[in-house]
């Protein structure tokens, strides 16, 4: 029989280790006592959580964890986090005053990449489209699909390097991504930004999609803000990655 979860504080973990490889874990108001989801079932009531996000993984080589979550329901705000195994002060990653009206869905991912940073300004003359490649170790892009340049991160600490575009005549922006890894199966990319109001480490994906071989695909990019930073993560899809937490 499931649990109902009335703690407002719920942990959420992604286990990688031994029997546990490959499931979402949840316990609540403690970080102990770990359960797969189906144990869990959230308040029916419109219960506010705050929901505490790590990942717990094996010896080797630690990933960070891109995880999506999202209510099941069409057109739901797909929420995203940033997971590290052994987060520094300031990068644990928790969804503040979150009030679920549907059951939630977790998704794991192995972050591959959280840049390229653009930058969009409706006070400058920029390009409205980018073309963006992936050739495994670096970003190049090109407004023209003729003249490429390559990306260079910012060192830490320092503001980031950005893509500068405007938005068109609609208040969008878009971006045209190729993966030439050829990776199997096929990498995924999202367009995230961080929001200091949902709480630490987490943001909105605003458009997300599978890539197809070298194939161009497109994503759309809805300023909000002026200037508008953003990131095109790349990641790939976990074994076993999605668990879903019910509401009563």
């Amino acid at each position: 029989m499931a649990t109902t979860a009335p703690n407002p504080d719920f942990y959420i973990e992604w286990h990688d280790e031994g029997s546990s490889a490959g499931e979402w874990k949840g316990s609540a108001g403690t970080r102990q006592g770990y359960r797969g989801l189906s144990h869990w079932v959230l308040s029916a009531t419109d219960l506010v959580y705050d929901f505490h996000l790590s990942t717990h993984q094996g010896e080797g080589h630690p990933y960070v964890v891109f995880a999506t979550i999202a209510e099941l329901t069409p057109g739901a705000t797909v929420y995203g986090a940033k997971i590290t195994m052994d987060p520094q002060p300031g990068e644990v990653c928790v969804l503040t005053n979150f009030t679920p009206l549907a059951s939630l869905g977790f998704v794991a991912n192995r972050l591959i990449s959280d840049d390229p940073k653009i930058k969009i300004s409706g006070s400058t003359t920029q390009p409205t489209s980018c073309q963006i490649t992936w050739d495994g170790s670096a970003w190049i892009y090109s407004y023209d699909n003729q003249t490429w340049q390559t990306y260079v991160c910012a060192p830490a600490g320092s503001p980031p390097n950005t893509i500068d575009m405007s938005p068109d005549a609609t208040g969008r922006c878009s971006v045209t991504v190729t993966d030439q890894t050829w990776a199997n199966p096929p990498n995924w990319a999202a367009i995230y930004y961080q929001d200091a109001s949902l709480g630490t480490q987490v943001g909105i994906v605003q458009s997300q999609a599978q890539l197809s071989g070298t194939a161009q695909t497109t994503l759309e990019i809805t300023p909000v803000g002026d200037p508008f930073i953003c990131t095109l993560n790349l990641f790939t899809a976990l074994p076993s990655n999605q668990s879903t937490l019910r509401k009563g």
